[in-house]
Order: structure tokens, then C-alpha cells, then sequence
């Protein structure tokens, strides 16, 4: 995105932004210290001096610790204390020998003296493996250095010690937790230690295990438990969380702050509370935005969006709130929506989610080639009898000792179960061969069906059918709309609402340079077979350099779209600059080498009333999502129709 692309379409939300951050002043935002990690752990240890906070602290740290099965807990008074920050040491093994660290070819090494050389690796459930090279050295050249560590806040007292690791909008790295166990209990030896691991969320890959976990015997706390322990909840709280409307916060007499650190702490609660909910004025106000431009502030996800902008401290305040309005809205679908589309699917292989930049759809993309090698492995577990003698290219890659453990669930059958699965296997043997695709691969007219949120203007959550989306589905999709069979069959389609834009995207195919323009489609409905073929005409396909965009033959073809009238005029000259704009050098911005041309078609169904009729009804939801989906995509022929009732939507063992 260019800083003109970027001034001509969003100022006026920055401004408005701004203004809305002058009526809420925050001390917090104003200083941008909203995801600053240091400044959240230096705040914390300001809360952690005063006695009341740090003794409601210490029965948070035992609630979590009781909750995660733990047995230790801190023993309520403490007595006297000293906070650190940002302790920092040079990290050592066991026999307080320095650990040196290396990198090479995206691999990290540690070494000890006498050049034991080693390496550490995560696993999925949260467990750390070393393993010892055989060789001592890696390479002479090489460069080694001590791992400096800095320890967040650490707690110390007469007999015990608290080590707090803080995280904002970062993970765990370098095994950092570990180092910060092992270096507490050698320098402060003789005292009783407790490890907390302080966060928005907790992290997947949290495991506590003291021999091997990623988090050794550390105690998760999520901000959500700072704020209870500072705000007095009474009949607003439940306003505020569920995002209804602008509340005071009222903060715990019991502190005893004086009225300015009230205030200020009042502030960095609704900071938290932003965190999880944006406040309703901004959320209104995005919402707003989104309806009347057309624009889905979800793609400032991708930093690459903006990376080559100077943002203002404005700017950056309004890309943080498009980044949380958009988690927010994800977090929504994720509660709601998929588990309506994972229950009404047969297997969650077929699902794929939150792809493609500033995208937080469930989808279902038309593509057998969601079962890999181990979702085979796995039915084949299932359904051994009469596959072990099967030709099937695909269970032939099976192993033959795999195939022996299979050979054990056969035993553990009854008799329903071999005639279950005796019908699967003459049914749908085709399923584990990709070369059997209930559609043929060169035929299939749409990439996806989309499940989303709220999104691009609309209210309500919706199922999207998108074709066109790249050179070859558009050849594909031109096909389709010179046939009179689907264009009568689209326009069946009543209650959906219909999307058909013309796009050019830069030679790689990548979104960065892509230029949509919308046409209009009553227009397109009038128009004859002879018309519609010169106009989806497969001939604009392919990559196009500046000459030929510039060559006689291609403004013809533009001539001819703007003589149809199914574009706003405007519209398309701003378009056709764009196109010319992209082969023209600039200070920043070398010339475009090549574009490529083509349609693009989305079906879109809204569902209304959803929050009456559908959150709360999962049943309700999942049965639309069937009825609908395979509504929307008959158009494009019985088949695909008859794949999602038949392999998708079917449920079986």
C-alpha cells in the first residue's frame, strides 16, 4: 500500500480515532506504552510494593497453582520483601560453567567447557530434549558468545523468591524459562522458589513438567487475574466485559491509592480491558467504517501492508486498533462459528482456517488433498479389512510393519462394525486416492467455501463462494459465465448477494499490487451471450507486460469494457491510472515488469437475525451452513452439490 493509497482511504477514520482517544484520555495510550512490555513489568512492581495488591497477588499465584494440580503454595505473609527489575546474569549449567551460544544454517548450538557442544529442541506438548553432538567442533569459524539473560521481576524475600516472567504479544524464546529457574536456584540457594509466567493468554505449548517441561514448575497468571484483583465488581462489571456500553471503572478502596494513582490505575485497567474487548465507542465507530467504504480493516494484519509507510503516532494507534478489532472478531468466529462448521463436517481434515492475508475465515476449499499421508494412515487404521489386499497407489505407500498393528483392530470388530466399514470400503475407496477426486481437478469451477464473521460491511456472519480467485480458476470462471445454464441458475440464487470484479495482480500473483474493480451487476444480467463473450474472453489471461497492455489488441479489449457499461466510469479511469501507475518507476518504487488479468466471482449469503435466531442454536447454525452451502454452490453443477452432501457433510465412523 502507498502512503497515497493510504491517506486517500483512511484518514478520516485516524482523525476520528483520535478524536474519540482525546475524549478517553489515557495516559497509557498517549505514551504508546499499551503493548511496551518493560513498562508493564516496571507498573507491576510499583502494584507489587503496595501490601494489599501484593497479598491479593500471592492468593491469585495459590488459586492458579491449586488449579494446575500444583502443591506448593506462597504462605500469605511473607514478610519483608525487595523487588528487582530486570535482573540480569550470564547463564551457566549445573557446575556454574558458562554456556556459550552459536548459530549456523538457522541451527542453534550451546557449548560448555571442556567443548561439550549441544542441542535443544521443543516438542509439541511443551517438553524440552537435549542432545549431545558427537562432534566438538561445528565450525572453526564460528562465533560464540555467553547468553545474557534478564530476569522480568523477581520477588526476593527472607525465605522465599516470586520470578515473574512478563509476556505482551510475545512467546517464550531460547528457552529463556528454564535459564531463569536454573540460575534462581543457584544464587539464591537455601530459599523456597516460585515461578509465575504472566501473559494475555496462556501459551500452547505450556507445559510446567520440572524434569523436561518448557516452563519448569512455572504457575501460568493471565492479566484478566491483575484486573480482578484491582477492579471492584459490582453490577457494571458484566457491562464492561460483555462490551455494552462506556462504564466507569471503579478500583478497591482497599489499596488506599490516593486520587491520582486511582486514576491512573483506573487507566491501565481499561488498557487490559482493551486488550480482550475494544471499547464500544471504537468498535461502533469500525464498524461504521467498514459498512459505508467496503473495506475490511483485517488486512493490517499483515505488516507488510503498511511496512513501506512512515506511520504517524496516530497511524500506529489506528493499525493497533484494526489489529485488535480484527482479533476480536476472529476470537467470535472461533467461539461460534467453527464449532458449527467442524460438527457438520465429517472429518476436521477438510476444514482449513485463518489463510491468506488479513483472511479469519473457516473454510471448506474444494481440494481432496486436505487428507495427507497421516489422515490416510489413520482411516486405513480404521478400515483395514478389505483394504490390506487393495491396489490403491495410496495404501500401497503404507508400511508393511504399519500394517501389521493395524492388522490388531480387526480382532476388536463386531459384526455392525465389518459390515460399517465393508460399505465405506465399496463407497468411498476414493477417498484415499487423490487421483480419485470425486471431481476431476481441471474442472472445478471455485476455490472455497468461506464461513466468516461480521466482515467487509456486513452485520451478520456469512458463507462466501469464491471463484476466479487466481489466472486459472478465472479462465475457469469466464467459461462458466458465457453459460446460459449457470448464469439462469445464479440468478436463483434470490437471497445472495452477488460480487463480480475485474483485477489485475503483479506478475508473482501476489495481493500486494492487486487492483479489483466491482461491476455492476444488474447491468451484467442484461446483457446478450454474444456480449458476455467478448467481454470474458480467455484470451486476457496470462502475464501481460506494459506492451502489451499498451498494444492495440488490449485497448480494444478495455475499450470494450468501458463501452458496457458495467463499471462506474470514474471508477474505471482511477483503475486504468492504477494499471499504468504500476509500470511507471518511481523514487520509491522500482517499475512492475508484468501483470496478469482476470474475473473474479463471490456469492455472498448474510445470515440475518443471527443473534436472535442462530448464536445461541449450534444445531440451528450447522443445519443452515448445510442447506446454504449447498444452495450456493449448485450453480456450478450437480456434482460439486452432490460432493458436499455426499463426502463433506456425510457423517461417518
Amino acid at each position: 500500500m502507498t502512503r497515497e493509497t493510504f491517506n486517500q482511504n483512511y484518514t478520516d477514520i485516524i482523525k476520528k480515532i483520535s478524536e474519540l482517544d482525546d475524549e478517553n484520555f489515557n495516559i497509557f495510550k498517549v505514551l504508546r506504552l499499551t503493548d511496551y512490555e518493560i513498562r508493564h513489568s516496571n507498573f507491576l512492581a510499583w502494584l507489587l510494593n503496595n501490601p494489599t495488591f501484593f497479598e491479593k497477588f500471592i492468593a491469585v499465584y495459590n488459586k492458579a497453582a491449586k488449579d494446575a494440580k500444583r502443591d506448593e503454595t506462597i504462605n500469605p505473609n511473607v514478610g519483608k520483601k525487595e523487588i528487582k527489575r530486570e535482573e540480569s546474569f550470564d547463564e551457566t549449567n549445573e557446575n556454574g560453567q558458562f554456556i556459550y551460544i552459536a548459530r549456523k544454517n538457522n541451527k542453534i548450538y550451546y557449548k560448555v567447557k571442556p567443548n561439550i557442544i549441544y542441542t535443544l529442541i521443543k516438542t509439541q506438548d511443551g517438553k524440552v530434549k537435549k542432545t549431545i553432538e558427537k562432534k566438538t567442533v561445528v565450525d572453526e569459524n564460528i562465533s560464540w558468545k555467553k547468553i545474557g539473560r534478564y530476569i522480568d521481576l523477581n520477588i526476593i524475600g527472607d525465605d522465599f523468591t516470586i520470578t515473574i516472567e512478563n509476556k505482551i504479544d510475545t512467546g517464550e524464546h531460547d528457552f529463556q524459562c528454564i535459564a531463569y529457574r536454573n540460575y534462581i536456584e543457584k544464587a539464591y540457594k537455601g530459599k523456597k522458589h516460585y515461578y509465575v509466567f504472566l501473559g494475555k493468554e496462556k501459551p500452547e505449548d505450556f507445559n510446567s513438567d520440572k524434569e523436561d517441561g518448557l516452563y519448569p514448575e512455572y504457575v501460568f497468571i493471565d492479566y484478566k487475574m491483575i484486573r480482578e484483583i484491582l477492579v471492584d465488581f459490582g453490577n457494571t462489571d458484566n457491562e464492561i466485559q460483555n462490551n455494552q456500553k462506556k462504564v466507569e471503572i471503579k478500583i478497591k478502596e482497599a489499596f488506599d491509592f490516593t486520587i491520582i494513582e486511582k486514576e491512573i490505575v483506573k487507566q491501565y485497567v481499561s488498557v487490559i480491558d482493551e486488550w480482550e474487548k475494544i471499547p464500544p465507542d471504537y468498535v461502533k465507530l469500525l464498524k461504521k467504517f467498514e459498512k459505508d467504504n467496503k473495506k475490511d480493516l483485517s488486512v493490517f494484519t499483515d505488516s507488510k501492508t503498511y511496512h513501506e509507510i512512515n506511520l504517524t503516532q496516530e497511524e500506529e494507534r489506528f493499525v493497533e486498533l484494526a489489529n485488535r478489532y480484527y482479533k476480536q472478531k476472529k476470537a467470535d468466529v472461533d467461539k461460534i462459528i467453527r464449532p458449527a462448521v467442524e460438527d457438520a463436517s465429517r472429518d476436521k481434515a477438510f476444514i482449513k482456517s485463518d489463510y491468506g492475508r488479513g483472511s479469519y475465515a473457516i473454510a471448506i476449499p474444494l481440494s481432496l488433498k486436505v487428507f495427507n499421508y497421516n489422515e490416510k494412515k489413520k482411516y486405513l487404521e480404521k478400515t483395514y479389512l478389505g483394504l490390506k489386499d487393495s491396489k490403491d497407489e495410496s495404501i500401497q505407500k503404507i508400511k508393511k510393519d504399519e500394517f501389521e498393528r493395524i492388522i490388531k483392530y480387526e480382532a476388536n470388530m463386531d459384526k455392525k462394525e465389518k459390515k460399517q466399514i465393508q460399505e465405506l470400503i465399496d463407497d468411498k475407496i476414493r477417498i484415499f486416492g487423490e487421483k480419485k477426486s470425486y471431481i476431476d481437478k481441471n474442472k472445478w469451477a471455485f476455490q472455497t467455501v468461506d464461513y466468516r464473521g461480521p466482515m467487509e460491511g456486513l452485520n451478520n456472519p456469512s458463507i462466501g463462494i469464491f471463484a476466479g480467485l487466481s489466472k486459472a480458476y478465472s479462465e475457469k470462471l469466464c467459461a462458466k459465465l458465457i453459460d446460459d445454464d449457470f448464469i439462469n441458475k445464479l440468478y436463483e440464487l434470490t437471497d445472495w448477494s452477488i460480487e463480480l470484479k475485474f483485477y489485475f495482480k503483479n506478475g508473482g500473483g501476489f495481493n500486494k499490487d492487486s487492483n479489483p474493480i466491482e461491476c455492476n451487476f444488474d447491468i451484467f444480467k442484461k446483457l446478450s451471450i454474444d456480449e458476455r463473450k467478448n467481454i470474458f474472453r480467455q484470451d486476457i489471461h496470462g502475464q501481460k507486460t506494459k506492451d502489451d497492455i499498451t498494444g492495440k489488441g488490449f485497448e480494444e479489449y478495455l475499450n470494450c469494457l468501458e463501452n458496457s457499461n458495467l463499471f462506474d466510469n470514474k471508477k474505471f479511469s482511477g483503475w486504468k491510472e492504477d494499471l499504468s501507475d504500476y509500470f511507471t518507476k518511481k523514487k520509491d518504487k522500482k517499475p512492475g515488469k508484468c501483470v496478469y488479468f482476470g474475473w473474479s466471482l463471490r456469492l455472498i449469503y448474510e445470515i440475518d437475525n443471527f443473534e436472535e435466531q442462530y448464536k445461541a442454536h449450534k444445531d440451528k447454525l450447522k443445519k443452515l451452513f448445510i442447506e446454504k452451502t449447498k444452495e450456493g454452490v449448485k450453480p456450478f453443477g450437480d456434482e460439486y452439490e452432490k460432493w458436499f452432501s455426499d463426502i463433506v457433510f456425510e457423517k461417518i465412523l
